[in-house]
């Protein structure tokens, strides 16, 4: 478990010292160090992936982009909507779905592809690399943040939260294809108006049976089920933790003697707007306290 030691309840880390740390540059992680950035206080993300948006995200390929994880953006606030394309299935960004985290985290400083695998506090704050913060944020989703955590009291809270698993394919053609959703896929995207690149996702039973699967193996059999036409290029991606099933039912966590905070969309629902509202309500908490 990490608890305080005598010194951390005692000492105060001073403005100086007020530096955020936050795990995750999906639309939660982006969004709460955006509302924080008022404070002045120095502000990092580190995010495993080479990419923003977490599970809003965009796959750029030699053939196009490939908005492979969800595809439409829903319940955002007013504020994140003016540059948005709107359709009745939800909004778009038009130069792929990540654009949205991408654009948010545009002046902050950003850590790709570092993922951090263990949590170090110490009476002067929490020690990532060789740097150390005042504050820390996860951002990410609630089963990798209770791997983080071990045994702290927040894990039991996570454990009653709950996630769909999702399979997702990226397929190019040569020449136009008619795919529609059938037993094996069940959502379709075209990705271009000559409909040559699509993504699409596998129903949850062909997700349940094929879910430790290799990508490769997962790409050809979305394919096979797509059209008989094989394609020129098709990458498979395993989206664990797809959709939030089961909400914590709060807007975030927050432990004032560890000065540590968790938010994400898994803490309201299943919508980009949930995982903004949680980043930000987290922020302005952090903020007050």
């Amino acid at each position: 478990m990490i608890r305080p030691s005598n010194d951390m309840l005692t000492k105060r880390p001073t403005l100086r010292s007020m530096s955020i740390a936050i795990i995750g540059a999906g639309l939660a992680g982006v969004s709460a160090a955006r509302a924080l950035q008022p404070q002045n206080h120095p502000i990092e993300l580190f995010e495993k992936s080479g990419g923003f948006g977490g599970r809003c995200a965009t796959r750029r390929s030699d053939f196009g982009p490939f908005n492979h994880g969800a595809p439409r953006l829903h319940n955002l606030p007013e504020d994140l909507t003016e540059h948005l394309t709107k359709d009745q299935d939800g909004y778009r960004p038009p130069q792929g779905i990540s654009t949205l985290a991408r654009d948010l985290a545009a002046d902050l400083t950003v850590h790709l592809r570092h993922e951090i695998d263990a949590l170090h506090h110490t009476p002067e704050g929490w020690q990532i690399d060789q740097a150390t913060y005042a504050t820390l944020i996860l951002a990410i989703p609630a089963p990798q943040a209770a791997r983080l955590l071990k045994n702290h009291p927040f894990t039991t809270r996570l454990q009653s939260v709950t996630a769909d698993a999702q399979l997702t394919a990226m397929l190019a053609y040569d020449t136009p294809q008619h795919v529609t959703p059938n037993e094996t896929i069940t959502q379709v995207e075209p990705m271009d108006e000559s409909h040559t690149r699509w993504v699409v996702h596998g129903s949850p039973e062909f997700t349940a049976t094929h879910l430790e699967k290799e990508k490769a193996e997962i790409a050809q059999l979305l394919a096979k089920a797509a059209s008989e036409t094989a394609p020129t290029y098709a990458a498979g991606h395993r989206w664990r933790y797809a959709r939030t099933a089961t909400p914590l039912g709060e807007p975030f966590l927050w432990d004032p003697t560890l000065r540590l905070g968790l938010c994400g969309d898994w803490c309201l629902g299943p919508s980009a707007g949930d995982a903004v509202k949680s980043g930000r309500a987290l922020a302005e908490h952090v903020a007050s306290a």
